[in-house]
């Protein structure tokens, strides 16, 4: 599947990450540019620096994962190389990505929740000793809980779950735990 990235959105987008990034570090732009400013031209090693709008997209992207080191928790959108020497006032550019398909359709997204990542995990490791796809949990959660997918159950829920996919992996000889 391809689809197409503009470097204006992609600076937007950027600028929207940058502004809750300083906000989540509790030092908005507007009232700390200044600082900001000496931040930024000590991380990118120049000094003809005056703002976020003098930054390329590949800066702006060095900053945003700077920032998420910081503490910010915030993603850093993806940035193709082609754009990554862009900045505000250059000719609209954009580019055309290719992107694979997954290969685990209805995979949660959220398989790094600290409240449940662990027990989705679990499941994945089972599904794939299985050669099971993900819509074999959906089901299961429906079936045992009433909920459509199984990344909406409960860590409860998810424990139940883990319970009848080992119930199971015993009864077909897959087990290989204690």
């Amino acid at each position: 599947m391809a689809y197409i990235v503009s470097a204006e959105k992609l600076y937007q987008r950027q600028n929207q990450t940058l502004h809750r990034a300083f906000a989540l570090l509790d030092m908005p732009y507007k009232e700390e540019k200044k600082g900001w400013i000496g931040v930024f031209r000590k991380l990118l090693g120049r000094e003809n620096i005056q703002g976020l709008s003098d930054l390329t997209l590949g800066e702006r992207r060095s900053v945003i994962a700077y920032l998420s080191r910081q503490g910010a928790r915030i993603k850093n959108p993806i940035l193709p190389g082609e754009l990554a020497d862009w900045t505000r006032g250059d000719p609209e550019r954009t580019v055309a990505i290719q992107r694979n398909e997954t290969r685990y359709p209805g995979r949660p997204a959220n398989m790094h929740d600290p409240a449940k990542g662990p027990m989705l995990k679990k499941i994945e490791a089972i599904l794939a000793e299985a050669n099971r796809p993900w819509k074999y949990v959906h089901d299961i959660s429906k079936r045992m809980f009433d909920v459509d997918r199984v990344h909406w159950c409960r860590p409860d829920q998810l424990h139940k779950i883990v319970a009848a996919l080992v119930i199971d992996a015993k009864r077909h000889g897959r087990y290989t735990g204690s």
